[in-house]
């Protein structure tokens, strides 16, 4: 029985490397580029990658992409497969609080075996199209794990295109979108969190940052549209007029209530000033 399991974790162990070795050679020169879409949830992120997509970078078919709904009417532009992937990785992974992401225990390392080979089928179909493709890494904690995982795997070092917003405004709107099972010092502390490890990808990789709420202001808009077109360095500049609309959400007025006597923690405020 020794022997048979030993034997088991050899060729899963085999199966990782070919994986990997195929997704190379999948890739070689002249890859496309890859865009990672990321940000706190209700700050930006479906919009952001809406102008990604109207430069033509693809985030997949329609029928494979999460729809709108009534707080997101133009659609989400998360591409279900993927999410299915990472979840399935989560899953297979041994400890995923204590970040312990590999996977142990036999039934695990062969649920994870399929699942990579899923990814890179996935990888591989991106890839044949030609052209500069890209997924939203969301919810926050996402962020890690899609490099974690997918990372190996991608044609190219992924270039980073991040959105934030102001942590009362994104917290409101997150409140209002999910109702009262979150309490609101809970997501000003997520925001915190996850704007922290934000900086280490920020500073890794080619990136370029947005802020939300100078993206839907008509004075700032047009500059910052111009420096995205040359960061993504493809389509035409006027397809991105229209996209995002200069109007106030309908959590303005309490988000600026809030802003003026809800008391944001230091380390909070120490990480919007050092976003801003």
């Amino acid at each position: 029985m020794r022997i048979f399991k030993r034997w088991l974790y050899n060729i899963i162990a085999f199966g990782k490397r070919y994986f990997l070795r195929k997704a190379m050679l999948q890739n070689g020169a002249g890859a496309p580029p890859v865009f990672v879409v990321t940000g706190f949830p209700r700050s930006g992120t479906s919009v952001t990658a809406a102008l990604l997509n109207a430069l033509g970078v693809f985030f997949g078919e329609p029928n494979t992409l999460r729809g709108g709904d009534r707080h997101n009417p133009g659609g989400y532009f998360e591409n279900r497969e993927i999410a299915s992937i990472t979840m399935a990785l989560l899953r297979q992974a041994y400890d995923v609080n204590a970040s312990i992401l590999k996977a142990r225990g036999l039934f695990s390392l062969a649920a994870r075996a399929f699942t990579r080979r899923r990814m890179v089928r996935l990888v591989a179909y991106f890839n044949r199209r030609g052209g500069a493709w890209g997924f939203k890494a969301i919810p926050a904690r996402f962020l890690r794990f899609s490099f974690y995982f997918w990372g190996p795997y991608l044609p190219c070092k992924p270039k980073i295109v991040a959105v934030y917003r102001h942590p009362i405004s994104a917290s409101c709107s997150y409140k209002k979108m999910k109702g009262d099972q979150f309490f609101f010092p809970d997501i000003i502390r997520r925001w915190t969190d996850y704007h922290e490890s934000l900086f280490y990808y920020l500073s890794q990789y080619q990136a370029f940052l947005i802020k939300y709420e100078d993206i839907t202001n008509a004075e700032k808009q047009d500059a910052i549209l111009a420096r995205l077109h040359a960061f993504v360095g493809q389509g035409e500049r006027a397809t991105l007029n229209g996209v995002v609309r200069c109007e106030r959400s309908g959590t303005h007025e309490e988000s600026a209530w809030l802003k003026a006597y809800y008391p944001l923690p230091e380390r909070t405020k120490e990480i919007l000033a050092e976003l801003d």
